[in-house]
């Protein structure tokens, strides 16, 4: 079974994430890898990646999140440095865009109290 893997932007070409979808991802929860594009070829491509976080979205909106880079033994390390507004536009873009394919992906819309608001 091939990897399922949507790039996500959040800003300009160089705010792009690579979203990784669990493969086991159904109606009830969707589970994901984020890595920040960190490196890319001469064509545009992306080429080299840097772990972001992983998550577990489920169908009432309840979510875990591991951040930072993968270490030995269970989950991730936890640490995530964002520097200044424009690392924090991007964090909550990305939180969002994960949110939307998150319902996308287990083929429902979120609980009517849980829809991401709309931008105004």
């Amino acid at each position: 079974m091939s990897d399922d893997v949507v790039f996500v932007r959040t800003g300009g070409d160089m705010d792009t994430f690579r979203v990784t979808v669990d493969p086991r991802t159904m109606e009830n929860w969707f589970e994901a890898s984020v890595d920040e594009v960190t490196g890319w070829e001469t064509d545009g491509s992306p080429a080299e990646f840097e772990p972001y976080l992983h998550c577990v979205i489920k169908w009432d909106s309840c979510s875990h999140f591991r951040f930072g880079k993968p270490v030995d033994g269970d989950g991730r390390d936890g640490y995530l440095h964002l520097c200044g507004v424009d690392d924090f536009r991007r964090h909550v873009a990305l939180i969002e865009e994960l949110y939307h394919l998150a319902f996308e992906r287990m083929g429902r819309e979120p609980e009517p109290d849980e829809r991401w608001p709309d931008a105004s």
